[in-house]
């Protein structure tokens, strides 16, 4: 994974309402 491809991720996860120990598991 590139890192703007984990960037663009975390930040679908944000909007969606995921908080940052949810994306962490899902970056796991």
């Amino acid at each position: 994974m590139k890192s703007k491809d984990i960037q663009k991720l975390v930040l679908s996860k944000y909007e969606n309402g995921d908080g940052p120990t949810k994306i962490f598991r899902d970056l796991n």
